[in-house]
């Protein structure tokens, strides 16, 4: 809550691009009266600036809950104090930070084409499930006590060990990642394709132009009768 003597900033007023986009997408009549704490603003203008690098960071991590986050144990965030409950994992924010150029410059991606952004963000989002399995495994490992019956008589679960599920999600996100690595992979061999042919029909027509031309200019001089050519050179 801001406090009393806190100034709140008109959003028609900020003449940052992303925030007049966002007003454009506001209803008119509330464009006029939209105003928000100062502080509030600059994670309002992270988030719209987010949004135009892709936006990963602010669909696909998961929020920070603090002691009740089942990773709580192994969070080097929560142990030393400072988690940011409310808001995006951080290692899972940083994770994002380093696979989004990784990824663009390893597999050559248009950064225009929003199919292949979609890919990218398939990819990550795969890369977050395997991670988050892996952390479930550390804690629980790879066999679990699991309800294999009830004691009808005395309503007691009757457990046995059985195989994480955990397991399972780790192996189709890697499944996944290595099957969008072969349709990346198969994007670019399609678009590399295409160049080439593109630059073989350029040099193709260009032949043919200058061709045309050669001829053009062989019948044209073909055509200038005998006596001309012997009057030009006895003019000379």
């Amino acid at each position: 809550m801001p406090s009393s003597k806190t100034k709140m900033v008109a959003l028609k007023d900020v003449k940052q691009e992303h925030i007049q986009r966002l007003l454009e997408n506001y209803p008119e009549e509330l464009r006029g009266n939209l105003q928000i704490d100062p502080d509030k603003l600059k994670l309002l203008a992270a988030h719209l600036e987010d949004n135009r690098s892709y936006g990963l960071k602010s669909r696909l991590p998961l929020n920070c809950k603090g002691e009740e986050c089942p990773f709580a144990r192994i969070c080097i965030y929560q142990r030393s104090g400072i988690a940011p409950v409310g808001f995006g994992c951080p290692e899972e924010m940083i994770v994002i930070d380093q696979l989004v150029p990784a990824l663009i410059k390893e597999l050559s991606v248009d950064v225009e084409n929003p199919i292949e952004l979609d890919m990218i963000a398939e990819f990550i989002d795969a890369e977050l499930q395997e991670m988050r399995a892996q952390k479930t495994l550390a804690l629980d490992g790879q066999i679990i006590d699991g309800v294999a019956a009830v004691d009808q008589r005395t309503g007691t679960a009757i457990t046995e060990p059985k195989e994480s599920p955990s397991l399972s999600v780790k192996e189709r996100a890697q499944r996944r990642k290595a099957q969008l690595r072969k349709d990346f992979m198969a994007t670019r061999e399609i678009r590399a394709r295409y160049k080439v042919q593109d630059k073989d029909d350029e040099s193709q027509r260009q032949a043919a132009l200058k061709k045309r031309m050669e001829d053009a200019y062989k019948q044209k001089s073909e055509e200038i009768p005998f006596e001309e050519v012997e009057r030009s050179a006895e003019d000379k």
